[in-house]
C-alpha cells in the first residue's frame, strides 16, 4: 500500500454509533440468527488461524467485536460472550497480526484489492484503522532504539491511513507525534514546518484545540531553531527572516482562533508572539543595513502592540522605527541623484515621532526640508531636460516640510524658489501642445501665494487663465468635449484664485450646459465671439 502526505479532511468517527449506549461499546443484536452466528464464529476462527499469532478466546473475541460492527450494526455478533470495547478490540487485533496477516491487510486496502478474509470480516474504514495501528505499535520500539527516521515514517503512514478512514482526530494526533519526534531528532525547522501544516489541516477539519496546539508547537520549534542558528554575523539572513515571518503568521492564526472563541487574553498572548517575531525581523534587517524595511517592520510592530494595549512598548518600538528611517536617510545622503530617498527617510522618521507625540519630529522635518532643497538645487545645476519641472516639485516639498518644522521664513523662501522653477518650466513649454504650460503657470501662482508674493502670483494666474481659455476654445471648436470640460475646470480654478469673477462664473455656466456641442452654428459663432472677447481682455476685477 502506498501512503503519502499528511492531509486531513472532515470525516466521521466510526465508533460514534447510533443506538449504542456508549460511543465506544458494541452491543448485542438479538435479531441475529443462530445459523448466522455459527457462520460468523467459523469465519472468525479461520481468520485467527490464518492471520494472527494465536487463536485464544480473547483474540478471537476482539476479531468478533470488530467484525460485528463492520457496517455500523451488530451483524453476526455472538450473544454468548460479552462484547469488547472497539478500541481495545482494534488494538488487540493489530497487535497480534502475524507477518502474513500484516501483508494480507495491506493487500486488502491496496488499489484493485478483491475479496479476502479481511474484506469479509472488516469494512474498509476498519482496515485503514487496523493498518494505522500496526504502524503505531512499532513507534515505541523504534524511538527507544533512536531510529527516529523509522518512527516518523510509521507515524506519518498512520496519519495518512487515519485520514483515509475519516478519523481526523487520530490522524492529527499521529502527525503531531511525528513532528515532536522530528524536533527531538534536532531537525527543528522541519518539525516547525510540519506543525504548521498540521495546524492548517486541523483548522480545515474544525479541530480547534489540535490546531492551537500545532501552532504553539510550531512557534516554539521556530524560536528554538532561530536561537541555535541565527547570529549577528549571519551572511544569509533570508532563510532566517522567512522563519520569523512564519512565526508571525502562526501567531496571527492562533490569535484569530482564540478571538473567535472569545478567549481575548489568549488572543492577546498570540498577537504578542506575532509582534515579537516581526520585531526580531526588523532587528535582523537593521543589522544588515536594510534600514527602510526595518523601519516599516517596526511600524507594524507598533500597530500590533497598540492593538493589544501595550502602549509603553509601542512607544519604545516607535523610537526604533524613527531611528531606522533616519539611518536610511543617512545612507542615501551619499548619493546626490537619490537625495529624494534621503528626504523621504527623514520625513518618515518625523511622522513616526509626531504620531506618538515624541520629541525630535521638528528636527527630522527640518533635515527632510534641507534635503528636499538640496535635491532641487541638484536638478537645477545639472542642465538636464525637465530639470525645472523636477526642481519645482522638490522645492514645493521643501516648503511644506519647513512649515511642518515650524520654520516660516525658510518655508516661504522654498515656495518662492518653486514658483520661479515653475515659470522656467512654463517658458520651456511655449511651443508645446496640450495644457502643460498653463498648468505650470497655475502652479507658479500657487507657489508665489504660499511665499507671500501676491503680485507675482496674480501675474502668473493671469497668464495661466489666458492659456486655459485659449485651450477651452480650441477644444470646443474641434468638438472635443471631455478635453474642453477639463480645461474649463482648470479655467474656473485659476480665475477663482485670481479673483476673476466673470471668468469663473462663465466657466461654471459652460460646464452646466451638457448640450453645448450640439447647438446650432449660430450659437457656436456666439460662443466663438464670447471667448475671443474674454481672452482679449484679462484684467483683475
Amino acid at each position: 500500500m502506498k501512503t503519502t502526505g499528511t492531509s486531513f479532511t472532515q470525516g466521521f468517527n466510526l465508533y460514534a454509533l447510533d443506538g449504542a449506549n456508549s460511543a465506544n461499546t458494541v452491543l448485542h443484536n438479538p435479531g441475529v440468527s443462530n445459523t448466522a452466528a455459527l457462520g460468523q464464529e467459523e469465519a472468525v476462527k479461520r481468520f485467527c488461524a490464518l492471520f494472527l499469532d494465536g487463536d485464544d478466546a480473547d483474540i478471537c473475541a476482539a476479531v468478533d467485536a470488530l467484525s460485528a460492527y463492520r457496517n455500523g450494526d451488530a451483524v453476526g455478533a455472538s450473544q454468548a460472550e460479552p462484547m469488547m470495547e472497539l478500541e481495545a478490540a482494534e488494538q488487540t487485533v493489530a497487535k497480534h497480526l502475524s507477518p502474513n496477516g500484516k501483508e494480507a491487510l495491506l493487500q486488502s486496502i491496496g488499489g484493485g484489492a478483491g475479496d479476502s478474509e479481511f474484506s469479509e470480516l472488516f469494512s474498509l474504514k476498519q482496515r485503514y484503522c487496523l493498518a494505522a495501528r500496526t504502524h503505531l505499535n512499532q513507534v515505541d520500539d523504534t524511538v527507544h532504539l533512536s531510529n527516529y527516521a523509522r518512527a516518523v515514517k510509521d507515524l506519518q503512514a498512520a496519519a495518512a491511513l487515519y485520514t483515509l478512514a475519516g478519523m481526523h482526530a487520530q490522524s492529527a494526533e499521529a502527525a503531531l507525534q511525528a513532528a515532536g519526534i522530528i524536533a527531538r531528532w534536532g531537525k527543528l525547522d522541519q518539525a516547525a514546518s510540519l506543525y504548521l501544516k498540521i495546524a492548517q489541516a486541523c483548522e480545515g477539519t474544525g479541530q480547534r484545540d489540535a490546531a492551537l496546539k500545532a501552532y504553539q508547537e510550531a512557534v516554539k520549534a521556530f524560536w528554538l531553531y532561530a536561537a541555535v542558528n541565527v547570529g549577528p554575523t549571519d551572511k544569509a539572513p533570508e532563510g532566517i527572516l522567512k522563519v520569523y515571518k512564519t512565526v508571525e503568521e502562526a501567531g496571527l492564526r492562533a490569535a484569530a482562533i482564540h478571538e473567535s472563541s472569545g478567549e481575548l487574553q489568549l488572543a492577546q498572548d498570540a498577537y504578542l508572539w506575532a509582534a515579537e517575531a516581526r520585531r526580531v525581523m526588523a532587528d535582523v534587517k537593521m543589522q544588515r543595513g536594510r534600514h527602510w524595511e526595518a523601519g516599516e517592520d517596526y511600524l507594524r510592530v507598533v500597530q500590533a502592540l497598540k492593538r493589544i494595549g501595550k502602549d509603553t512598548q509601542a512607544l519604545e518600538v516607535t523610537m526604533k522605527a524613527a531611528q531606522a528611517f533616519r539611518a536610511s536617510a543617512e545612507q542615501w545622503l551619499k548619493c546626490e541623484d537619490r537625495l529624494d530617498l534621503a528626504a523621504q527617510g527623514f520625513w518618515e522618521s518625523a511622522k513616526a515621532l509626531e504620531r506618538e507625540g515624541l520629541p525630535g519630529a521638528e528636527e527630522a522635518y527640518r533635515d527632510a526640508a534641507k534635503t528636499f532643497e538640496a535635491f532641487a538645487n541638484w536638478h537645477l545645476k545639472g542642465g538636464r531636460a525637465g530639470r525645472h519641472h523636477w526642481a519645482s516639485q522638490a522645492f514645493m516639498d521643501a516648503g511644506k516640510t519647513y512649515a511642518l518644522a515650524g520654520l516660516s521664513g525658510p518655508s516661504k523662501h522654498a515656495y518662492g524658489q518653486a514658483a520661479h522653477a515653475f515659470l522656467a518650466y512654463a517658458q520651456s513649454l511655449k511651443d508645446a501642445t496640450g495644457d502643460h504650460e498653463a498648468l505650470a503657470l497655475l502652479n507658479a501662482g500657487k507657489a508665489f501665494d504660499l511665499s507671500g508674493l501676491s503680485e507675482e502670483a496674480q501675474s502668473a494666474y493671469l497668464q495661466s487663465s489666458t492659456a486655459f481659455w485659449g485651450i477651452v476654445k480650441a477644444h470646443f471648436m474641434a468638438g472635443r468635449r471631455p478635453q474642453a470640460e477639463q480645461a474649463l475646470k482648470n479655467a474656473a480654478e485659476v480665475d477663482t484664485l485670481a479673483n476673476l469673477t466673470q471668468g469663473a462664473e462663465m466657466a461654471k455656466r459652460l460646464l452646466s450646459s451638457p448640450d453645448l456641442l450640439v447647438r446650432p452654428i449660430s450659437d457656436r459663432e456666439w460662443l466663438d465671439a464670447t471667448l475671443k472677447k474674454f481672452v482679449a481682455v484679462k484684467t483683475p476685477e
